[in-house]
């Protein structure tokens, strides 16, 4: 199941959980967000956060735009917006339950990187 990079880890194991027999790759996703749109969600959720808005040199004119169409056709839902894991992810933040923000496991191509080299 592909997942965008900001798709909240309840979406994918509520996708997990479809009918038996659902087979394929599905994005997850309840919108497309920019990432600007984001910056200003966490500064409504997150006191006192400054943003940084840079100029591009360039313009990428690459695509992220992504359809759930396809699991939405087979019943999949999301349950939960974008807000919602922003204050999921402040809250753990907020604990310290991250101890260490440089482990791998936090960053999908070291992770995968450090499994595959242990293979």
């Amino acid at each position: 199941m592909a997942a965008p990079p900001a798709c909240p880890r309840r979406w994918r194991g509520n996708a997990l959980r479809l009918e038996n027999g659902v087979h394929g790759l599905f994005n997850l996703s309840a919108e497309n967000y920019r990432i600007r749109d984001i910056a200003k969600e966490i500064q409504k959720i997150v006191p006192n956060v400054k943003v940084d808005y840079q100029d591009l040199k360039f313009e990428d004119l690459r695509n992220y735009r992504v359809s759930a169409e396809a699991i939405r056709k087979i019943g999949w839902e999301p349950k939960y917006d974008m807000s919602q894991g922003i204050r999921e992810m402040y809250a753990v933040i907020r604990e310290n339950r991250i101890k260490d923000l440089n482990n791998p496991i936090y960053y999908n191509a070291h992770y995968i990187n450090e499994r595959h080299s242990k293979l």
